[in-house]
């Protein structure tokens, strides 16, 4: 009769949340993403944000919009139109209204 083998595999793990990753360039990339990273200027650890509760969205203090937009790149920048990209409701990262939370682990 065959036993099963043991086999050891190695995971990358993201300093600031609980995200792992097989690769340890896609974790770097999620890393320069993470909503739980100040250097990102993540929405989870800014002073403006509000998480959300039960069937209240996420929400913004500054007015930043978390809502989920359609959007295309144009040459001034980014314009909220019908689009073939999408940027998916929740937390963003860099921020210009971002401001640091004085306790790290203040929801």
């Amino acid at each position: 009769m065959s036993e099963p083998l043991k086999v050891l595999v190695t995971r990358y793990r993201c300093p600031h949340c609980p995200k792992t990753y097989a690769h340890k360039a896609t974790t770097a990339n999620h890393i320069g993403k993470c909503w739980y990273s100040a250097d990102a200027r993540g929405c989870k650890t800014c002073v403006h944000f509000t998480p959300y509760y039960r069937d209240d969205p996420d929400d913004c203090a500054e007015g930043v919009d978390l809502r989920g937009t359609e959007v295309i790149e144009t040459e001034a920048g980014r314009s909220p139109v019908a689009a073939p990209q999408w940027v998916n409701p929740g937390p963003i990262t860099g921020c210009a209204k971002w401001q640091a939370k004085t306790d790290p682990y203040e929801e």
